[in-house]
């Protein structure tokens, strides 16, 4: 398997894009930092959104600056050119909502936090 390949079953991977029927830009995490199943897992992520001009016509991409799983770093600087392939929408928007994904066995969400940090 080639390195940062994304088989789509790893704790904090990145989802590829999906575009011509082909998978793009999908990242594995650096390691696997998982609990043990039931434990409650913990994940910080600082996350830049897609920058448009006044025109509206994006000038930088998306961009996951940190991943943190259970205090170790699984993703940093990880560029995304558009919406990944679990997106509900397929454009691109500088703001938006936020969707938690959980479909490889029971999860529960608590303390979600969102924090704008500014430019």
């Amino acid at each position: 398997m080639a390195k940062d390949a994304y088989p789509g079953i790893e704790c904090g991977g990145i989802y590829p894009r999906w575009v011509d029927n082909h998978e793009l830009e999908g990242h594995s995490p650096r390691v696997n930092a998982s609990r043990p199943p039931g434990e409650w897992q913990s994940f910080d992520v600082i996350f830049r959104v897609p920058r448009f001009d006044a025109s509206g016509v994006k000038i930088a991409n998306a961009k996951f600056v940190k991943v943190v799983h259970n205090g170790q770093v699984i993703h940093e600087n990880i560029e995304v050119s558009g919406p990944t392939r679990a997106a509900r929408f397929g454009d691109e928007k500088s703001a938006g909502p936020l969707l938690l994904q959980g479909d490889h066995g029971p999860v529960a969400y608590r303390n979600v936090r969102i924090l704008p940090l500014g430019k």
